[in-house]
């Protein structure tokens, strides 16, 4: 992942693509930092979640940019969206419940002991696609 990010900055410096450029090194940079910090490679998946975190702030940033400097609103907006570009397309919260069911019947979790279980599942076959906030009280629901 963080091999394609390197590429995307190159293409985007290449085609003169500013504001790609900027928020993908935005990313790298984070990314960077976090593995020099903790001295370790970070996975895929940590790598994802420093996306996310990337995203979350570009769109705090325009939320604050919205009324007073709307153009510096719309720069931060569209580096969010290049942000949710890269992370896995997310699964739509209508199915959670199907997915809990599923989850359940798999793991052969019966009571709210399990749930530790049952997350685990979840996390390991869904990942970043799912709001696992939700999933969870979901799951602590049909386990009562």
């Amino acid at each position: 992942m963080k091999t394609k990010i390197q590429n995307l900055i190159n293409q985007a410096r290449k085609s003169r693509d500013y504001s790609s450029l900027s928020a993908y090194q935005t990313i790298l940079a984070s990314i960077q930092e976090k593995e020099a910090r903790e001295n370790v490679s970070l996975t895929d998946d940590q790598i994802l979640g420093i996306i996310d975190k990337e995203r979350k702030l570009f769109e705090e940033s325009a939320d604050v940019f919205a009324g007073k400097n709307p153009a510096e609103s719309t720069t931060y907006r569209i580096k969010a969206e290049i942000c949710a570009d890269l992370l896995p397309e997310k699964i739509d919260p209508a199915e959670y419940g199907n997915i809990v069911s599923e989850s359940l019947q798999e793991t052969g979790a019966e009571s709210v002991r399990d749930m530790g279980k049952v997350m685990g599942y979840l996390t390991k076959k869904f990942g970043k696609s799912v709001d696992m906030g939700v999933i969870s009280s979901i799951v602590r629901e049909k386990l009562k």
